[in-house]
């Protein structure tokens, strides 16, 4: 069989899915589990995949989405950018009822309204929830009627307040009313200040996912299975040198597949080795310096915003990574006295620690344990700072 572009099945792009979903087993099980209470007329836990930017968590929920799918049980899956408001939260989950109330008064479920839907309040007032809530409620149990929901909001960090709290309660009420929703929101390790901001009191009683970097034997069979899988012959020796480049990130494992790919469709051979590595390591790397550049240039703009001003962003950097860095990374209090370190007097460190969190450059993948998002990351944003 004739080796062709078209046939790569490596996907470095955003929520494509790979090959193998390798090393996210429990991750799996999981949402598996889910599905299945689902199915069963039962609730579950509301699911919180939170970790850096490329670990795999839009295609933890494309996969859940294609499962859904082919369980015949209804999932509603946007970005949280498409849903900023209230309105456009309502519009995705019950378009005919944000339809019906455009021309002011209308009726929708058996009532007549005098004005359009007002969004003004989220909160229930003492008589109860807002009319635009209890009406969206009841949208839902006219469409979906007694077959489950699932909800994913990917990219979630970015939730409005009012957003993230509507969804909250909508999931509450729902399930109050005998009808299981099951809600899963997807971010960076800013979606918990999101939720902590708009005191969501149900993020104390959810499933914590936290997808982390693949281990040395995970990362290799994420490039070789799907290699041997077309009769490829894989190279020890440059499987592990791609493996020790790679960081165990899951987006550098599918670029490094990749790029493998078209190399050897130019050698016109089928497998990976010295030969078809160094190749392929010319394009690998220039896509690697343009994203750490990116990613600097990311955190280089922090300086306009207010949590930085009259910071020394360089010495709170380099001394943030240092602390990382540690065998056992850093607690709460480590980073704390990191980021103080390059503060004026009387400045709070958590707004900055914060921004760290919300872009991946660090992240607590285990409680009061923080370590690099991606540890070649923190080593390119030094050079840069020190000039090494």
């Amino acid at each position: 069989m004739t080796l062709t572009y078209k046939d790569n099945p490596f996907r470095p792009d955003f929520g494509g899915m790979p090959p193998l979903l390798a090393g996210r087993h429990r991750e799996l099980i999981e949402l598996d589990t889910g599905l299945g209470r689902l199915q069963q007329g039962i609730t579950p836990p509301t699911v919180i995949i939170s970790a850096p930017r490329g670990m795999g968590k839009s295609v933890l929920l494309n996969k859940l989405e294609r499962d859904a799918n082919e369980a015949d049980v209804k999932i509603s899956k946007t970005n949280a950018g498409t849903i900023k408001t209230l309105r456009q939260l309502t519009a995705w989950l019950a378009p005919d009822l944000v339809k019906a109330a455009r021309s002011g008064g209308f009726r929708f479920g058996g009532k007549f309204l005098s004005a359009g839907l007002d969004f003004s309040k989220n909160r229930g007032e003492a008589a109860g929830e807002p009319e635009w809530a209890v009406l969206l409620q009841d949208a839902l149990l006219k469409r979906h009627r007694t077959k489950p929901l699932i909800i994913c909001v990917d990219e979630a960090h970015v939730l409005e307040p009012d957003v993230a709290l509507a969804l909250g309660n909508l999931r509450h009420r729902m399930n109050d009313a005998g009808h299981p929703v099951w809600l899963l929101l997807a971010g960076t390790p800013g979606l918990d200040a999101v939720l902590r901001g708009v005191k969501a009191t149900f993020i104390e009683r959810v499933t914590r996912l936290k997808p982390v970097l693949l281990s040395e034997e995970e990362a290799a069979e994420a490039v070789q299975a799907p290699l041997a899988a077309r009769g490829w012959q894989v190279s020890d020796e440059a499987l592990a040198d791609l493996v020790a480049d790679s960081d165990g990130y899951p987006y550098f494992l599918q670029l490094w597949g990749s790029e493998v790919w078209k190399a050897s469709v130019d050698l016109g051979r089928t497998g990976l080795d010295g030969d078809t590595l160094s190749k392929a390591a010319v394009e690998v790397k220039r896509q690697r310096d343009e994203f750490y550049f990116h990613r600097y240039t990311e955190l280089m703009d922090s300086a306009r915003y207010e949590p930085f001003q009259g910071v020394d962003l360089a010495a709170v950097t380099l001394a943030v990574i240092n602390a990382v860095r540690r065998d056992k990374g850093a607690t709460l209090a480590d980073v704390t006295a990191a980021i103080q370190t390059g503060l004026p007097p009387n400045r709070e460190p958590i707004s900055i620690r914060e921004y760290f969190e919300a872009r991946g450059f660090i992240w607590a993948a285990t409680p009061n344990r923080y370590i690099p998002g991606i540890p070649s990351l923190t080593g390119y944003v030094e050079a840069q700072f020190t000039g090494r």
